[in-house]
């Protein structure tokens, strides 16, 4: 059973970022309703495949749950061009929205999880800068979380006990992963602006982020790609949401063991952005 989601007005003290929207635009951190934090037992809805074909990376239900219900309305259609296991999609689907994404990698996952919910969701495969033109209906919501940027500190996610491995990393070469910096954030602006251009007028566009490591310090991938799409779009930022990483990873158990003292990003943050006129 899917727990019902409360709002805290109270930004956690653990919360690793104070960037000038996480300072300005803070809404509230998503809790369960008896204030725990949530649990995988959220991710209700998907198949037995993807269960069997593990995608370490899958997005957490409760955050695009959430948002799609707050930022869409039924029957909308909502769009993720870098859908992954298809999260974004299966949450849409749940709450009688149509469901569109694009992925490269996990399609197969993704397109397992869309056939519980048929006639409600769209997979495409390939390479969402050249397949975005692929969705032809004016799109109500965007929700993605953007593919992670390489260059952080080595994902190390090995059992310090049996010292089994569980690293991950992507495979298909296209992957804007393995870009240095200048040209990641220029592709990524680049299909951004993509979407943001297929928008509705009162559309959203949402990332839904946990920040990286780089260099034994939190790296703001959610500030630096916040700050280039209003640079480069037609979407300004209106509200920033926060839910704990759940569960946590390998890689945040055995990190600060290695390197005792850094703080490292535990929660996911949520950046809105609002679509406007004069650009």
């Amino acid at each position: 059973m899917e727990s019902k989601i409360i709002i805290s007005k109270e930004k956690p003290k653990d919360y690793h970022c104070d960037c000038k929207y996480c300072k300005n635009l803070f809404r509230g951190e998503l809790l369960r309703e008896d204030g725990k934090y949530f649990s995988g037992r959220e991710r209700i809805g998907y198949s037995s495949f993807e269960k069997k074909n593990k995608h370490i990376c899958k997005g957490h239900p409760v955050g695009y749950r959430f948002a799609i219900e707050r930022y869409s309305k039924e029957k909308d259609l909502i769009v993720d061009p870098c859908a992954g296991s298809g999260t974004a999609l299966i949450e849409a689907a749940k709450l009688n929205r149509r469901g569109e994404g694009i992925e490269l990698e996990f399609y197969k996952i993704a397109k397992e999880n869309s056939k519980l919910y048929p006639g409600m969701i769209i997979v495409h495969r390939g390479d969402a800068r050249k397949m975005i033109n692929k969705i032809k209906n004016r799109i109500n919501l965007v929700i993605t979380g953007p593919p992670y940027n390489n260059h952080s500190d080595p994902p190390e996610r090995k059992n310090l006990k049996t010292r089994e491995d569980f690293s991950f990393d992507y495979v298909d070469k296209n992957n804007l992963a393995f870009n240095p910096d200048e040209i990641y954030y220029r592709e990524m602006i680049k299909l951004y602006s993509k979407c943001s251009d297929r928008l509705a007028e009162d559309g959203h566009f949402i990332m839904i982020i946990k920040d990286p490591v780089r260099n034994k310090k939190p790296y703001l991938l959610h500030q630096l790609l916040t700050e280039k799409i209003e640079k480069e779009t037609n979407l300004k930022t209106c509200d920033i949401w926060i839910h704990r990483h759940y569960p946590p990873t390998m890689f945040m158990s055995t990190y600060p063991k290695r390197f005792p003292g850094v703080k490292i990003p535990k929660y996911q943050t949520i950046v809105v952005m609002k679509k406007i006129n004069n650009k």
